[in-house]
């Protein structure tokens, strides 16, 4: 290649300037130079005319479109050099970054609040990792169990969580409301509580997934509508029905169905409790006979209320002297069996006496309520709340027959003189 001097000629447009350098061969060259912003570009043609044309169409085209390029320096530079470098770090060209920016800033309306729009999104719309839903479920359960749970609620949890795992083979963040509702239309015929049931299961598992993030915190999963519970009316036993289950009552089921009836305590919390939560011993005038206590980790409303679900039931006279005739080791349960619903529905057909579910427990705060007129006291010694106690309990029997219930005793189904109490 010759030593070019000056250029063969010069297309202009404008301001700007497309030289031709005519370079000696053998064969002889004309060779078009011009600049595309920091990059200097060049073509080289054998007809002289040729590059003559070419030089004009590249400075009109330069001069129309790019001639701001050609005179990028300094800061302007710096800046050019900088976005291009982020174009390259994503892949993307400098048309499809602006472009994006562009419609980013007008979604959110104001030029300077994308990056926090995009931080907002990064914590609340998207997850930060996936999980399958079936592995969260097996974490989830396994903190329950390290919690301390009881066995029973643990159990339950996993029987629903399963079922909702085979039923969606996906990652946590792809599980929409819809498709939940879907879900539990499926599994057949089921009650308002029973669905609510499942609900709360899903619910308590979408937190904790959103505590891990596999789920951003606004995901649908976290805040799915209940359905609503029709009230209805509730059923109690009448004194002499309680008589007549406690007469057909297995000696082993006695403790249970007792304190049921005369304390008032759920089912489930007396599977979780043991002899030694059972004070026989007066402490004071407001229960100078004794009491039962729930703990607060035994209470059903635990997470939601804490070391304030610990509840003190007074114990009635007749309870405590049937209560000290089959009092058994400080740490034996007060019910050996752990379907005691089972136990309960056998023993209502043997005593010939219409059951449904919680009547004891519905029994007790009906009596308790007439006897007290104190909706306050009976909802501390239920663990409820007041409005619920005034709603469902009140003027629903009257004070003779409240007195008549609670004045029910072992020795009075069982008298000493043809059976002895079971001990």
């Amino acid at each position: 290649m010759n030593k070019r001097s000056r250029p063969y000629h010069v297309a202009r447009s404008g301001s700007v300037s497309v030289p031709i350098y005519r370079e000696s061969g053998p064969p002889v060259v004309f060779r078009v130079a011009w600049r595309e912003g920091d990059r200097r570009q060049r073509r080289a043609f054998a007809d002289p005319d040729e590059a003559r044309r070419f030089a004009a169409a590249r400075a009109q085209a330069l001069a129309n479109h790019g001639s701001a390029v050609l005179t990028l320096s300094g800061a302007d530079l710096d800046a050019y050099a900088f976005i291009r470098a982020q174009a390259d770090r994503f892949g993307v060209s400098l048309n499809s970054l602006a472009g994006e920016w562009s419609r980013a800033t007008a979604l959110v309306g104001q030029a300077g609040q994308l990056e926090a729009a995009a931080a907002h999104y990064a914590r609340h719309v998207r997850a930060t990792s996936e999980k399958p839903v079936g592995e969260a479920v097996t974490e989830f359960v396994a903190t329950r169990e390290a919690a301390g749970r009881s066995i029973r609620h643990v159990a339950d949890l996993r029987d629903r969580l399963e079922r909702f795992a085979a039923a969606f083979r996906c990652p946590m963040s792809h599980v929409r409301e819809p498709e939940v509702n879907a879900w539990l239309a499926s599994l057949g015929t089921l009650s308002a509580r029973s669905v609510n049931n499942y609900l709360q299961a899903v619910t308590s598992l979408a937190r904790f997934a959103a505590r891990r993030g596999w789920l951003p915190s606004s995901h649908p999963l976290l805040r799915m509508e209940r359905r609503t519970i029709t009230p209805r009316e509730i059923r109690i036993l009448t004194p002499a029905e309680f008589r007549a289950v406690l007469r057909a009552c297995r000696p082993e089921m006695l403790p249970f169905v007792l304190l049921a009836g005369l304390c008032g305590i759920r089912h489930a919390e007396l599977l979780r409790m043991r002899w030694h939560h059972v004070h026989l011993t007066g402490s004071d005038a407001t229960m100078p006979h004794g009491w039962v206590e729930v703990r607060a980790g035994d209470a059903k409303n635990s997470a939601r209320l804490g070391h304030r679900a610990r509840r003190l039931i007074p114990i009635c006279p007749s309870l405590a002297d049937t209560l000290g005739r089959l009092r058994q080791s400080g740490d034996a349960p007060i019910c050996p069996f752990t379907k005691a619903d089972n136990q309960l529905t056998r023993l209502a057909k043997a005593a010939g006496v219409a059951w449904s579910e919680n009547v004891l427990r519905h029994s007790f705060g009906s009596y308790r309520l007439a006897l007290t007129a104190d909706e306050g006291k009976v909802a501390l010694e239920m663990g409820n709340s007041p409005g619920m106690i005034f709603a469902h309990y009140r003027a629903v029997v009257s004070a003779k027959a409240a007195a008549e219930w609670f004045a029910t005793s072992c020795e009075q189904v069982h008298p000493m003189s043809d059976r002895q109490c079971p001990g």
